[in-house]
């Protein structure tokens, strides 16, 4: 293997890796995200979706384009861009791109465009001040325009939220970009002989290339069928035993609920924290130490210390 198809097939590959892990972060930030109103997070997903779909799309160009014995360098000029819209143009004129790929794909395109030149840099610009960010106004419009909701937070009372279908839609939009994307990532790879395509099958990257999962209904489920093993599962058994007998906090049992929810929000987990904070803040520094080194081995690697003696 020469230097261009090293750099073709494991280079490029850690940048396809790279892309989807950008991509599953942006969604998951927007997954955990229960209202529109906060502009750092919104800047959050934009960010994370709008450099992996770009790194996606760059190495879609590259498997397509470069041909060996190229000036190199002048190829990697015409990559130094933060155009997504030009960059998708680039694959669609050397190949044949999904019908599916339409309007609300091209405007989301446009959208993380526009936030990557432009947007993400605005608050450092004292002549842009608006009494809102204009990535938040842009995303709000997005969603307003293509589900036909009024998402406005023009009222200063009025708090814009997030719900499963604006949640599936995005979902929808980024992996309808994202599968035709990686399709023909991997053909231009296999017709060069290469296996950039390859993606570590437990990785980020792989729920979004291979699973094609843009959601994460499997995870909810993951963790809703844990707390029922826990509470409603076997007790008589190693591991049943040790969490019996590092014993439960005096949690307050009306905020079970929110507790709960704090598995899948990161800003609902940071809220009920304070509650265990408060209990711990009553222990004795030799108790805190104590229960701190029992919870630690809960979920580490090497778990089989729980197992039953045979």
């Amino acid at each position: 293997m020469d230097k261009e198809d090293f750099w073709q097939n494991f280079d490029l590959g850690i940048e396809l890796e790279t892309a989807g892990t950008f991509i599953y972060n942006g969604l998951r930030s927007f997954h955990e995200m229960d209202t529109l109103q906060n502009e750092d997070e919104i800047f959050d997903v934009l960010y994370q979706l709008s450099v992996g779909i770009e790194r996606l799309l760059k190495v879609t160009v590259v498997l397509l384009e470069y041909e060996k014995g190229a000036d190199q360098k002048a190829f990697e000029e015409t990559l130094k861009t933060h155009n997504h819209q030009d960059l998708f143009k680039r694959i669609k004129q050397r190949t044949t791109v999904s019908t599916s790929i339409c309007t609300p794909h091209n405007s989301l395109l446009q959208l993380l465009t526009k936030f990557y030149k432009t947007y993400r840099y605005d608050r450092f610009q004292a002549s842009s001040l608006t009494p809102r960010s204009k990535d938040k106004k842009e995303l709000l419009s997005y969603f307003s325009k293509q589900l036909k909701i009024n998402l406005s937070d023009d009222d200063f009372y009025r708090i814009p939220q997030n719900d499963d279908r604006i949640r599936s839609f995005l979902g929808k939009i980024v992996g309808a970009i994202c599968k035709t994307t990686y399709e023909i990532a991997e053909a231009a790879a296999r017709a060069k002989n290469l296996y950039t395509y390859e993606i570590r099958y437990n990785s980020k990257a792989a729920k979004i290339f291979l699973n094609e999962e843009y959601n994460f209904r499997n995870e909810d489920i993951f963790w809703r069928e844990l707390i029922l093993d826990l509470y409603a599962g076997p007790k008589d058994t190693v591991f049943g035993r040790y969490l019996n007998k590092i014993g439960a906090l005096k949690l307050d049992p009306m905020l079970l609920p929110e507790r709960l929810e704090g598995l899948r929000s990161f800003t609902k987990r940071i809220e009920m924290m304070d509650e265990i904070h408060s209990i711990y803040d009553g222990l004795t520094n030799s108790d805190r130490k104590k229960r701190l080194e029992c919870l630690n081995l809960i979920g580490l690697d090497g778990g089989y210390i729980f197992e039953e003696k045979t």
